[in-house]
């Protein structure tokens, strides 16, 4: 089951809403503009105005995909007792104890520099299913690392 959050969902609603409402317009006017200048086959704006265009309606098409294919989740309040989608975990690398804390969410959710890591992280990979206390071998950057879950919440 693929999952967002619920605040994950509004921004990716808003974002969609913004390509029908005002970058589709846009381009679709540059095309109008573009195509007004004569032979499309040496018009450089033209071929630069529908490859943005194939951009943003690629962009619209990911992003209806994840609103209709996604699960929303609500994780607030939730009490997590193993590794899994919404759980904050605090992980020790035992070959030099150094201790990594972050969230697991979506692809989509993901923000390194919130401490919010994907569900489809290779190191979430190797942890999904754990209990506090367990240990893992992951394979890091073609490393193999030793990894000890201290805390799940």
């Amino acid at each position: 089951m693929k999952s967002i959050t619920p605040a994950c969902y509004n921004i990716l609603l808003t974002e969609i809403n913004d390509i029908k409402q005002s970058q589709l317009p846009v381009v679709a006017e540059e095309i109008s503009i573009a195509r007004s200048h004569g032979d499309l086959r040496e018009n450089a704006q033209y071929s630069a105005a529908k490859e943005k265009q194939r951009m943003i309606e690629a962009r619209l098409g990911e992003l209806e995909e994840v609103i209709s294919t996604y699960t929303v989740v609500d994780i607030c309040g939730k009490k997590f007792d193993f590794v899994a989608f919404g759980a904050t975990i605090e992980i020790q690398f035992l070959d030099d104890n150094s201790i990594k804390k972050f969230q697991i969410l979506s692809d989509y959710d993901a923000d390194i520099n919130k401490g919010i890591i994907s569900i489809n992280a290779p190191i979430v990979k190797g942890l999904l299913g754990l209990k506090e206390c367990d240990e893992a071998e992951v394979i890091l950057a073609g490393k193999t690392r030793d990894i000890l879950i201290k805390k799940i919440s």
